[in-house]
């Protein structure tokens, strides 16, 4: 049995998703904790509570590289679903409008990202993206 495509929509969607928490970590601003002694001396908690939370920043170190993993994957997944053609197209500022399961997708690509607005109608969806475009 042959392995199912993705669709347009579902590549839109896991990007969208890896993008908005590669987006959320990032501003977070977690700083690396610093060890404090316990009125001068170090005592067995101080060294268990510090491990805590180097632990704890390990952690959100190692979801941040996993979510900028994830978008770069994602971006890939759907600049691999665009044939050569069509990329130059989105390259230059053209449009991609389709339908999804509720209204309509949007995506331009900006700089090298792509953009990517849900809406209703695909007016509202391109005058989101126009309305984003007029703050650059």
């Amino acid at each position: 049995m042959a392995a199912q495509e993705p669709t347009f929509e579902m590549l839109v969607t896991a990007f969208e998703a890896a993008s908005a928490e590669d987006f959320r970590l990032k501003g977070a601003h977690v700083q690396e904790p610093v060890y404090k002694t316990e009125d001068g001396y170090i005592t067995p908690d101080s060294v268990e509570k510090f491990k805590e939370q180097l632990a704890e920043y390990d952690a959100f170190h190692q979801a941040s590289a996993l979510a900028e993993q994830a978008l770069h994957t994602a971006q890939a997944a759907l600049d691999a679903w665009f044939p050569a053609q069509v990329a130059t197209s989105l390259d230059e500022g053209v449009a991609l409008v389709a339908p999804a399961a509720e209204g309509r997708i949007a995506l331009v690509k900006h700089n090298g990202a792509y953009i990517i607005e849900r809406a209703a109608t695909q007016e509202e969806a391109l005058n989101k993206i126009e309305r984003f475009l007029n703050q650059f």
